[in-house]
């Protein structure tokens, strides 16, 4: 927490859900579509304070490819500790980062960059000690962070909590299929579902090609009864941003083949149409390395739909913390024996409780880099097998640099692949 002269600027993390449903002094939210504007607490802003017991929703609304920019003009709130009575609050679409404001001590011109197309601002009151409300201007700029497809970048997403401790012990208490996740927060997640059904995870690498595990696919594919949903979050439900796609192809590692343990375990779907990129749906960036150094990396996690503890898949989007391990450790447990190979990564914990589950398979193994400030996430791998669920190590084939190479030309044709993986 930290203040910002009188206003009281509070981290939290929050979803739509907890907030109460608006009162009917602020019946319908106002959207706001202009390049700049102001926005004023109520309509009597500088004639008379403001009034009781309201719950006021305003949204700012700009291009995908631009962010914006908050600037507190005036303000003048009940000032109270953790502002509890009367409040500005001031969000991104995700409710990732929330500044919470009241008082009237704030700087003038205090202004908040917003790293995001759409913008929340609430303003809640008690039933006493009104104040005179409070001025914003904001303005939309270009952000020049988002890149091509439409000015999107791979990678990108808002950040995890940096807060926590990511230890072994603190795995210790987790649920089996890790932590939920938010609308939103690993947007190149996709399902693959065959005749409806659920069948693997797979991401999301460009705007017409998937990666996922070769072991998700029958030797023999009828591409009729396949189907992608990209964006995808509930396993039941159509999301807002998750988007449909027939398969056109499938192309399997040549080296694939299940008697080896699941060498070679990749697969790569290319969809019937072109996907258009928004900030829910984006691909991840492919580690352009010959060797992956684990020391390099930093916050490895896998997101899927794996096993909670009353079923064996998750009906909503979950991810988890998984270290990298050396292989050769790896290759010395119970668990493998010596049956690991050089185009795998190993990652878990030696001595059981947290792993990836069944429905995990095909999803990426993502980590970002260590001491660097950009906060990209690359797909080191892609989830293969495990000795068993939430009790031994997970298996992810590593992408090597000819593996790399192939998907980067255009996604490699037929014979591209053969050669590039042969």
């Amino acid at each position: 927490m930290s203040s910002h002269g009188g206003g009281v600027v509070h981290e939290i993390e929050r979803t739509k859900s907890e907030y109460p449903a608006l009162l009917p002094a602020c019946s319908q939210p106002l959207v706001y579509f202009n390049q700049s504007g102001i926005i004023k607490s109520h309509a009597q802003y500088g004639m008379m304070n403001y009034t009781s017991n309201l719950y006021c929703e305003y949204i700012i609304k700009a291009p995908m490819n631009y962010k914006i920019i908050i600037r507190i003009e005036e303000l003048d709130l009940e000032e109270t500790n953790s502002c509890i009575f009367d409040y500005l609050l001031i969000t991104d679409e995700y409710y990732t980062n929330v500044y919470t404001y009241c008082g009237y001590q704030v700087k003038a011109s205090h202004s908040i960059e917003m790293n995001s197309s759409q913008v929340y601002i609430i303003f809640g009151t008690d039933d006493a000690n009104h104040g005179h409300g409070f001025l914003l201007k904001y303005e939309t700029v270009k952000n020049e962070a988002l890149k091509s497809n439409n000015f999107y970048s791979c990678g990108l997403t808002f950040q995890l909590n940096e807060d926590v401790e990511y230890t072994d012990n603190k795995m210790e208490s987790r649920i089996i299929g890790g932590e939920l996740s938010r609308p939103g927060q690993w947007p190149w997640m996709v399902s693959v579902r065959e005749n409806n059904q659920f069948r693997c995870g797979a991401s999301l690498i460009s705007s017409q090609w998937l990666l996922t595990a070769a072991h998700c696919f029958p030797k023999d594919v009828n591409l009729n009864n396949w189907i992608v949903h990209i964006g995808d979050f509930y396993l039941d439900w159509i999301d807002s941003e998750e988007i449909l796609m027939n398969i056109s192809s499938i192309f399997i590692h040549p080296n694939y083949h299940l008697r080896k343990l699941y060498d070679y375990d990749y697969a790569l779907i290319k969809t019937a149409s072109s996907i258009q990129y928004t900030s829910k749906r984006l691909p991840i960036c492919i580690l352009n390395s010959t060797l992956i150094n684990i020391n390099e990396l930093d916050r490895c996690y896998v997101a899927g739909w794996g096993s909670s503890e009353d079923s064996p898949i998750s009906n909503e989007l979950r991810h988890l913390y998984i270290p990298l391990l050396n292989l050769t450790v790896c290759n010395q447990t119970e668990a493998y024996q010596g049956k690991l190979t050089e185009t795998m990564i190993c990652a878990g914990y030696i001595r059981g409780g947290k792993d990836s589950c069944q429905g995990d398979s095909g999803s990426p193994l993502m980590c970002q880099l260590h001491n660097t400030t950009d906060h990209v996430w690359y797909q080191i791998g892609i989830v293969s097998f495990g000795k068993s669920c939430a009790g031994k190590l997970t298996i992810t084939n590593l992408l090597l640099k000819k593996e790399y190479q192939c998907i980067m030309l255009t996604m490699c044709n037929k014979n591209e692949l053969d050669k590039l993986f042969s």
